[in-house]
């Protein structure tokens, strides 16, 4: 058990390259600001994964996000230059989708209706988009599932049902505490993010 100023850090939960039979756990002191800042303790949010309704579609592999070895990279930090200018994020973006004129990105959030984005554009001609810009545009559709949340009387419901995951607001989950993990191409032009928040709500 954790003591005072300490919290249980799994390391294959959040390295998930660690084989099975060596995971391990440690105590992080979070009186050690750096340390706690570099070993963020992190909830996965509950989703329902999308169901494409082609019935010849094969999904391409999936995008995955880490930040200094560390699976994810915060939402907040999508469009700042350092991340922008990482090798890995000048990658394309599921190659074998360039065909595809536009696409929509599906967010499933935890007591919440699903939330389908508008149509994004994707066909370019002579460039494709970059991991970074898809990143890019996942927090702004975040952006914008937490302002109609907001505006909407779900937030009252989540807020009865489970405050935990209520988003906007004072009390709830912002930007800055959401982590994007993974991308998913969930059907011929649909994609879907997974994500994990820091839970300090």
């Amino acid at each position: 058990m954790s003591g005072h100023g300490e919290q249980m850090y799994h390391l294959r939960d959040n390295h998930p390259n660690i084989p099975e039979e060596e995971n391990e756990c440690a105590l992080v002191s979070t009186s050690n600001s750096s340390l706690a800042g570099a070993l963020t303790l992190r909830s996965s949010v509950p989703y329902t994964v999308y169901t494409a309704k082609e019935g010849n579609f094969r999904p391409l592999l999936p995008i995955t996000y880490c930040t200094n070895g560390v699976r994810g990279v915060p939402l907040s930090a999508c469009s700042n230059r350092d991340f922008l200018e990482r090798p890995d994020m000048h990658l394309q973006a599921f190659p074998g989708l360039e065909k595809t004129p536009k696409i929509q990105i599906i967010i499933s959030w935890s007591k919440y209706p699903v939330y389908t984005s508008r149509q994004l554009r994707w066909k370019r001609i002579k460039s494709h988009v970059t991991r970074g810009e898809l990143a890019q545009m996942v927090a702004e559709e975040m952006r914008l599932f937490i302002i109609q949340a907001n505006e909407s009387k779900a937030n009252e419901n989540v807020a009865v049902a489970d405050a935990q995951w209520k988003v906007g607001g004072l009390d709830g989950i912002n930007l800055n505490d959401i982590f994007l993990v993974e991308i998913k191409h969930a059907s011929k032009s649909r994609v879907q993010p997974y994500f994990e928040i820091v839970p300090n709500h």
